[in-house]
């Protein structure tokens, strides 16, 4: 148990191609499933690459969870994460609008 995180800074430090295969196998699935949660193309991208790169800080050690497995959860959990930072993002943007409304209202 105590040379599993030598070898997973192994793998992130000299097997980049081996990286680059992970995603370039499992980006579709990665892709397809935040797609689904946040329903805009270039957010899912976002997401997809915050999920590969979480990959990279995190590697599953589980034996129990297959990789696509963990690809699937982790990858819906951040979408719904970006879904809600983005709706929080356009209700504050609304509420600074109204005020601003407001108060050229109340100065004109």
């Amino acid at each position: 148990m105590g040379d599993q995180k030598p070898r997973k800074q192994n793998v992130e430090r000299d097997c980049p191609d081996k990286y680059d295969g992970l995603v370039a196998k499992y980006r579709g699935l990665v892709i397809s499933t935040c797609l689904r949660e946040v329903r805009d193309y270039g957010l899912a991208e976002d997401v997809a690459q915050s999920v590969f790169l979480l990959l990279v800080k995190k590697t599953p050690t589980s034996t129990r969870t297959s990789l696509s497995s963990w690809l699937f959860h982790t990858s819906r959990l951040l979408a719904k994460n970006a879904v809600r930072k983005d709706r929080r993002r356009q209700e504050l943007e609304h509420l600074i609008a109204v005020d601003a409304e407001e108060s050229c209202d109340g100065h004109g």
